[in-house]
């Protein structure tokens, strides 16, 4: 059983997966896919990752971290770009087939 001090301390994302996951956001261009605002677990962690990272490093590519997403709103899109990351539109009624094909472009 898991209590709410568990809850918590998995929380501060301070164990060794959450490490590499910095380590790899310093230094990897991020691909988010199937990630949403409207989950307050991840709303709380790209905040976390903003106040641990500040901005983003630019490196010569440009953007650093990127999102697929179903249809964002204006709000969504300035939303994500108030934190660096790229919006990469997909259609909503055919979202799988939009990832696999960005996916398998970037393979090539």
């Amino acid at each position: 059983m898991l209590t709410e001090s568990d809850y918590d301390r998995r929380m501060m994302f301070e164990d060794a997966l959450d490490l590499k996951m910095r380590s790899d956001v310093l230094g990897k261009v991020i691909l988010f896919i199937g990630y949403s605002f409207n989950d307050a677990n991840v709303a709380y962690l790209f905040r976390r990752l903003n106040d641990v990272f500040g901005k983003l490093p630019q490196s010569f590519v440009g953007k650093r971290a990127y999102i697929a997403y179903s249809n964002p709103s204006d709000f969504e899109r300035r939303l994500f770009h108030a934190r660096d990351i790229e919006v990469i539109s997909v259609d909503g009624n055919q979202r799988e087939e939009d990832i696999a094909g960005l996916l398998e472009g970037m393979a090539s």
